[in-house]
């Protein structure tokens, strides 16, 4: 196979760029994966380069064979569906449901000035009706949207479309500590801002924000989720995912973020989804030690079976 799949992350410290090239300040970690002489090539570098100080960490081996698996599937299954789509045959063998979804879009505008059909996200959403087929576009306008948003699992095909000019802001300040309707604190799966639970979603040009105070290191219910995924196939294009501690809670399914924006302090990505990350930003806020992902590995990569990170299970 000629093609070559690359994938990269770039870490950042505040206020600290960090080079392939320069140790002087920041971090780096990044993995390639290509064709290199007719075989697959899989690396994972953490840490300053400048003192020629390389160290792969613990399960190193681990990783590499489980992206170069995933990658060679990726592949293969990619030029079995060229073919399919060549035959005429493509639409129904890649997705049914979605491609019937595609073709009967509906579009609704949403602006908080009442110049659109809806003048809040959440309003929108809820106009979706249950167990809907189509895809329903929601265009929403540039401002900030201070709202806790839920897209339940019956409402699958939906799309959170921003300005790449002036992306519109979806901002709350929940924590895990925050208390809930009952009295008792909502925990790190309630503290999101915006929470997906249905399949199909998609998102281009929002940034989702928990704009909680930053939680000291260790502080107790300090976990504040910007976004939670839990449906599958569902993708992010040029958002902005940003807060603290816990920000992308990437639950579970089958998930692709290109060129995108995380930002955090403390196990910032983690969850049990089966994610790429594509010419993505990760960038730690924090001028303390950042620590990027919370995985609580109970089983090794190749055994967590439909997902990219071992579960990290966290009330």
């Amino acid at each position: 196979m000629s093609n070559v799949q690359k994938a990269s992350l770039t870490v950042n410290a505040v206020g600290k760029t960090a080079s392939p090239t320069s140790g002087a300040g920041g971090q780096q970690a990044s993995f390639n994966v290509g064709n290199n002489g007719g075989g697959q090539q899989a690396s994972f570098v953490v840490g300053n380069n400048g003192g020629n100080n390389k160290q792969q960490p613990p399960g190193a081996a681990s990783f590499e064979e489980f992206i170069a698996e995933n990658v060679e599937s990726y592949n293969v299954n990619k030029a079995i569906y060229a073919v399919k789509v060549k035959n005429g045959t493509g639409g129904k063998a890649i997705d049914a449901a979605l491609s019937a979804a595609e073709a009967g879009a509906a579009r609704y505008v949403v602006s908080p000035d009442g110049k659109g059909k809806f003048r809040t996200i959440t309003d929108a959403v809820k106009a979706v009706l249950e167990g809907n087929k189509k895809r329903v576009i929601l265009d929403i306008r540039p401002g900030t949207y201070k709202e806790k948003v839920l897209v339940l699992y019956t409402k699958p095909f939906i799309t959170f479309l921003g300005d790449p000019k002036n992306p519109p802001t979806i901002m709350w300040n929940d924590t895990a500590a925050t208390r809930g309707k009952d009295g008792n604190p909502v925990g790190t799966v309630g503290s999101h801002t915006v929470a997906i639970e249905s399949d199909y979603f998609t998102a281009s040009n929002i940034i989702f924000k928990n704009h909680a105070p930053l939680a000291a290191p260790g502080q107790k219910g300090g976990q504040a989720v910007a976004l939670r995924v839990f449906g599958t196939k569902a993708a992010f294009y040029s958002c902005t995912i940003d807060g603290g501690q816990d920000t992308l809670y990437d639950h579970s399914g089958l998930h692709y973020f290109k060129s995108c924006v995380i930002r955090g302090s403390v196990d910032f990505i983690f969850g049990f989804g089966r994610s790429l990350y594509e010419d993505c930003s990760i960038v730690s806020v924090t001028k303390e030690t950042a620590v990027l992902t919370a995985q609580q590995r109970s089983r090794s990569i190749a055994g967590a079976g439909e997902s990219g990170w071992a579960r990290g299970d966290r009330a």
